[in-house]
């Protein structure tokens, strides 16, 4: 899923080192587009987040590839991303987590801490620290409480 939120095939190059490549090399425009469709952002919203040059961003000619900065970033908030579903199973759960102020991450919004590495830890421990949700069969005598369906962690509090 990794590759698929950048735009990129799952055979177009190795995990690990080609990771490092391909962020050395700037990623196309194209990764920008795809991780904003599956945020659900506009593309100029998150071209700003990773000081993309708006007047560059042109969905006909996405050639022109993205800084090494600018990829780094995309990278860090898909890798956010990516494991946030591996927990929620939920696209629209994990983007709610990522937009909005967290406590376990000093009421910071995570997505706009991934724009450094220093930052990018302290999300992904905040995310290491969510329980994965355990979905349960309830019968239909007893009413589903909240419990059940949230992670049990306070990392995945409503906003």
């Amino acid at each position: 899923m990794l590759y698929e939120l950048l735009g990129f095939r799952d055979n177009e190059f190795s995990a690990g080192i080609g990771w490092h490549d391909r962020i050395a090399a700037g990623f196309p425009q194209n990764a920008l587009w795809a991780l904003a469709r599956h945020l659900k952002v506009p593309p100029e919203d998150l071209a700003e987040l990773v000081q993309f040059p708006k007047d560059a961003l042109d969905w006909r000619n996405r050639k022109e590839p993205l800084s090494v900065d600018a990829s780094d970033v995309l990278f860090r908030i898909a890798v956010a991303y990516h494991r946030l579903f591996a927990l929620f199973k939920d696209a629209e759960q994990c983007t709610k987590w990522m937009r909005n102020g967290r406590k376990e991450v000093q009421n910071q919004i995570p997505v706009l801490l991934l724009t450094t590495s220093a930052g990018a830890t302290l999300v992904y421990e905040a995310i290491d620290r969510i329980k994965p949700v355990k979905r349960v069969e309830m019968s239909t005598d007893q009413p589903a409480t909240p419990e059940d369906e949230e992670p049990s962690d306070e990392a995945s509090q409503e906003d």
